[in-house]
């Protein structure tokens, strides 16, 4: 499986992924997910900035799955009070609305996974999800990172 990040559009390993990941402080974004990405079968993707990393893998077979997961950047979990709470992906077919997978609340340092299906070649998949969390910068409040986006399914 190959794994792309949307930064600079060039393919990157996972272990250069993390490690962009794990080197962006602060509040300044990284990338940004393209309006819509293709992702043939077999592939993945992960999109990264300054909240953390969503990453997305297509699986073919008798049943077709996209599954994917997201991990708050290093800098971001130690700003967490508490567990972090996410509202479930959002996802729509061809424009059709096809569901919203369960809630977690996790700790900072988990990464929250899932599987969206069923999912078909040729197909639009959009998606959206936010994270919720308390944080202690300056006199705390809350943050609600969001992470969404479009992808071609290709074969």
């Amino acid at each position: 499986m190959s794994i792309l990040t949307s930064d600079f559009g060039k393919p990157i390993g996972v272990g250069e992924a993390e490690a962009i990941r794990e080197d962006h402080t602060g509040n300044e974004p990284v990338t940004a997910q393209a309006n819509e990405w293709d992702l043939g079968c077999g592939n993945g993707v992960a999109f990264i900035d300054s909240n953390g990393t969503f990453n997305v893998q297509y699986y073919c077979g008798s049943t077709c799955t996209l599954s994917w997961g997201f991990e708050l950047s290093a800098a971001s979990q130690n700003t967490v009070v508490g567990d972090i709470n996410e509202t479930g992906p959002r996802r729509w077919r061809n424009g059709s609305f096809a569901g919203q997978s369960a809630r977690h609340s996790v700790p900072p340092n988990y990464q929250i996974h899932g599987t969206l299906k069923p999912v078909y070649d040729k197909i639009r998949i959009k998606y959206q999800d936010y994270i919720i969390r308390r944080h202690n910068i300056g006199p705390g409040g809350t943050a609600s990172p969001t992470f969404a986006g479009r992808l071609n399914l290709t074969n």
